[in-house]
């Protein structure tokens, strides 16, 4: 839960970080990784970061396709809080529509496909005990 409130710290922080680039990284296709090095007013910062809100990244499609779309490139784009040069992502895009503000509305509908057939089938027995006993 604590990962969870940074990332959307830093998510909403985003809008404003600034852009370096950097040519000192790494990225390991086979645990879907990637490690880098940036430099912001002289001081050295390490990042591995590539999006927010990645909870499995040898599962998540959008780290597999930047790994494939970026496995042989040169340098890279790190955005970076200018207050806390140590919070960084490479892609900040995609940030209007990320898995957690769909979580309220896929629960709202699973509770109506279930509560509406559960309440109509709930009223018409107990309908039917009240028209039957016995």
């Amino acid at each position: 839960m604590l990962r969870f409130g940074a990332e959307r710290r830093d998510w909403l922080d985003s809008s404003s970080w600034q852009r370096v680039t950097t040519r000192d990284f790494t990225i390991q296709p086979k645990n879907s990784s990637v490690h880098y090095r940036y430099i912001v007013n002289d001081q050295e910062y390490e990042g591995d970061r590539i999006y927010f809100f990645v909870l499995a990244p040898f599962q998540d499609d959008r780290v597999l396709g930047w790994i494939n779309t970026n496995r042989n490139a040169t340098e890279l784009i790190v955005h970076y809080d200018p207050d806390a040069p140590e919070r960084s992502v490479l892609v900040r895009s995609g940030l209007e529509d990320p898995w957690f503000l769909q979580f309220p509305i896929i629960c709202g509908f699973a509770g109506l496909v279930i509560l509406l057939p559960l309440l109509f089938f709930g009223s018409l027995w107990r309908w039917l005990r009240r028209q039957f006993p016995n």
